[in-house]
């Protein structure tokens, strides 16, 4: 188990807290939330190893944008996107979030991994969309 050292009323880890600015997180869950995924990224190793995080919270375009990792590839999003509290829906069809990261110039050709979280109680018809 990661200890976050920052929950004991420390200041937070300077990537969370950048996140947390430009995202203009303003919960204190979800702000202790960001730090603790940060910190134990970390604390395992494979923060470095990250290109582009999306954690998709705030509620709002301006904050699930956002690229938890760095200021480089904010994204954009297009077509039929419903932006709440419980995160980013797509209409299924023509929504779909730019996140401006080319694959052949970013990333190495054989090693890449991409990942969504999709909670129980998504309908069969939304897709989540990675661009």
């Amino acid at each position: 188990m990661i200890i976050n050292p920052y929950s004991f009323g420390g200041a937070f880890d300077p990537d969370a807290q950048a996140f947390i600015t430009a995202a203009g997180i303003t919960d204190n869950t979800q702000k202790s939330a960001i730090n603790t995924l940060v910190v134990s990224m970390k604390g395992f190793g494979i923060w470095t190893k990250m290109k582009a995080i999306y954690p998709f919270v705030g509620g709002s375009n301006g904050s699930c944008r956002q690229n938890l990792k760095s200021s480089s590839f904010t994204g954009t999003f297009n077509g039929g996107m419903t932006i709440n509290s419980s995160g980013i829906t797509s209409d299924g069809s023509s929504g779909y979030m730019d996140t401006g990261l080319v694959q052949n110039t970013t990333m190495s050709y054989d090693n890449q991994h991409y990942l969504a979280y999709i909670p129980s109680g998504v309908s069969s018809g939304a897709k989540t969309l990675l661009g």
